[in-house]
């Protein structure tokens, strides 16, 4: 019983903290897009005159005025670059969060018809344990290897979530002086989010 109640309460604050790591990241979103214009041209300056630093020969030595134009060529990539990570980010967040709520030992995403039916077709073997020549796959997310597979009903979950608040948050960046709402942006929001799917495939294969 102490095993039983152990195994549960480890588990509880283990989703619990992956929760608030989720909602602590959505709020990091939400408030570097609060940022106007100018102040989100400085934080990205600052990255692009860094890599223009590293890969720009005699940048140094330019006047301010180059520099600068240096500096606006890296500023796309660099943009959406952020997009793309900070979503892929909170995709791995999302998924590793989802799957923290498990029903059971098979998964929070497999129902129980699916579980029954796997229990059938291995007869009188347990979940835990392996039938001959069928190999029970206690993966709750199962095989992400293809993109189908990765937008399966066991990964809908995390990316739809994570599509809607690209969506909010490009509203949001509507109401922002100087910023624009661009469904590009959703686009690449909504990539960096199965991108996150993707990479949290190997870390719940791995732990």
């Amino acid at each position: 019983m102490y095993k039983t109640f152990n195994k549960t309460s480890c588990r509880f604050l283990r989703s619990l903290l992956l929760t608030v790591l989720t909602l602590l990241w959505m709020l990091l979103i939400f408030h570097m897009s609060s940022a106007v214009k100018d102040d989100s041209n400085a934080q990205s300056g600052v990255i692009c005159g860094f890599l223009c630093e590293i890969f720009v020969e005699g940048y140094e030595e330019m006047p301010p005025a180059q520099q600068l134009q240096m500096q606006e060529r890296f500023s796309f990539p660099v943009r959406k670059g952020a997009h793309l990570t900070e979503y892929t980010i909170l995709g791995i967040l999302l998924t590793m969060t989802a799957a923290s709520y498990r029903a059971d030992d098979v998964g929070f995403f497999w129902s129980a018809h699916t579980a029954a039916n796997r229990a059938s077709e291995t007869g009188p073997y347990r979940s835990s344990e392996t039938a001959p020549d069928r190999k029970f796959d206690a993966n709750p997310y199962g095989s992400f290897d293809t993109l189908p597979g990765m937008i399966s009903c066991k990964g809908l979950i995390p990316l739809l979530i994570g599509f809607l608040y690209a969506v909010s948050d490009e509203i949001h960046q509507h109401f922002v002086p100087g910023r624009a709402m661009q469904a590009r942006d959703v686009l690449i929001d909504t990539a960096g989010v199965l991108l996150g799917i993707w990479i949290s495939r190997g870390i719940i294969r791995r732990y």
